[in-house]
């Protein structure tokens, strides 16, 4: 089956910019937390500690997309928004370990100086560069 409906890029952009903004809210609020009762509670003064918990906050990211984008949603807060869908690439749903294939390798796209974002409104399937390589499409909810 050809799917063709896909998601118009300024959807993605400004659905994209939600979710970070709610992924950043949730994994500074958790760190923060983290890092109070590590301080507080055992009394731990090493500053590489920071360094140390912020990984936690970039897990914490990752899942809020895949948790999320793996639902029978399909999408994150954002997405919801804007009626839009992560999907394989038959239009179906995508699992959990999908999902988090996908998010990890948004952190490419971010190293590449964002060109895996950027390319989004120039490919054929409008996918940036986690989505080829995870094999997804965003597609609007009005698709299959």
């Amino acid at each position: 089956m050809e799917v063709k409906n896909y998601a118009a890029s300024w959807k993605r952009f400004v659905a994209g910019i939600i979710d970070v903004l709610i992924a950043v809210i949730i994994s500074y609020v958790i760190v923060i937390i983290l890092l109070a009762l590590l301080v507080s509670g055992a009394g731990i003064k090493d500053p590489s500690i920071l360094g140390k918990v912020s990984y936690i906050g970039y897990i914490i990211d990752i899942l809020y997309f895949s948790l999320m984008e793996s639902s029978s949603k399909q999408g994150t807060v954002g997405k919801i928004l804007f009626r839009i869908k992560v999907t394989d690439l038959n239009g179906s749903q995508i699992n959990l370990w999908h999902a988090i294939s996908r998010n990890t390798a948004k952190i490419t796209s971010v190293i590449l100086l964002f060109i895996g974002f950027i390319m989004i409104p120039f490919t054929e399937r409008k996918q940036g560069l986690h989505d080829i390589m995870a094999k997804c499409l965003v597609l609007d909810k009005a698709s299959p």
